[in-house]
């Protein structure tokens, strides 16, 4: 870890303060503030143990990491203050339930922004560049149904996209499948 202050620290302190004040307001509420800091003391006590193994690729990804975690927590907690203090007319627990949907559809379609960077073989890498395409479609779809229908029925449309997409995939990863096992045609003279 360097010793600059990073995006990922400043996500780390915005949620200390986002649980901070759930405490405040429901202290049950507020576990999740003491997980990305217990995590990263975690970290830089493992980079202190073992400071000649961890390279600038490593702590590029670590911090990375503490982002995404850092700005998922900080979403939760916010929705989680947000009911807390009624600022919404929703019924009680629909804002959380809303706020998990958006963000597991957006980490999924960030996650499968990745899939067409791993290295394979021409062939494969046309699947990988399609898979890639469909589930960020797929995780963009998830949250925008989480975000606009209606409670009782964004659950079962967003797992039909995410469903559909699975199963498309699946099927164009099996006709590559079953063309890499065919015998290449003989040559006949």
């Amino acid at each position: 870890m360097s010793k600059k202050i990073t995006l990922a620290h400043l996500t780390m302190l915005v949620v200390i303060i986002l649980g901070a004040v759930m405490w405040s307001l429901k202290p049950e509420g507020a576990v999740a503030m003491f997980m990305l800091p217990v995590a990263a003391l975690g970290l830089r006590l493992a980079h202190r143990m073992r400071p000649g193994k961890w390279n600038a690729e490593d702590r590029r990804r670590i911090n990375l990491a503490m982002l995404g975690g850092g700005l998922v927590l900080a979403v939760a907690l916010g929705a989680s203050i947000a009911e807390t203090l009624a600022l919404f007319s929703l019924p009680a627990g629909e804002i959380p339930k809303r706020a998990s949907g958006v963000i597991l559809g957006t980490v999924f379609a960030v996650y499968a922004n990745f899939i067409p960077k791993a290295v394979a073989p021409a062939a494969k890498q046309a699947l990988l560049r399609f898979a890639g395409w469909a589930f960020v479609l797929a995780g963009l779809g998830y949250a925008l149904s989480w975000l606009v229908l209606p409670l009782a029925i964004a659950n079962i449309a967003a797992t039909l996209v995410m469903g559909t997409v699975v199963v498309i995939v699946a099927v164009r990863a099996g006709r590559l499948y079953m063309a890499c096992r065919r015998p290449a045609p003989s040559k006949e003279t």
